[in-house]
């Protein structure tokens, strides 16, 4: 409140994302991770690149005080577990 109506103040929060920081998370087991994601593959910079443009452009002038969660459906829980019970192949 104390920085608006001029600075929208807003956070993003990445899930599993291929670079180096988090290789420690991805590398030894890159495709059980990937499986386990509604979307099916861990996140690329660009997937969070794109996410911060979008929130520095006029298209999200009236969103602040957000935090954007940008993860694939991790938040969703484990996608192997639900296809598994739902009778649905990876």
């Amino acid at each position: 409140m104390e920085l608006s109506p001029k600075v929208r103040v807003n956070a993003v929060a990445p899930g599993v994302v291929r670079t180096k920081l988090a290789e420690a998370l991805w590398k030894e087991h890159e495709q059980a991770l990937s499986a386990s994601t509604a979307l099916g593959r861990i996140g690329e910079p660009a997937d969070i690149a794109s996410a911060v443009a979008f929130l520095v452009s006029d298209a999200a002038s009236w969103i602040t005080g957000e935090t954007m969660v940008i993860d694939g459906g991790q938040l969703l829980g484990d996608a192997l577990l639900f296809r598994q019970g739902a009778g649905i192949g990876v």
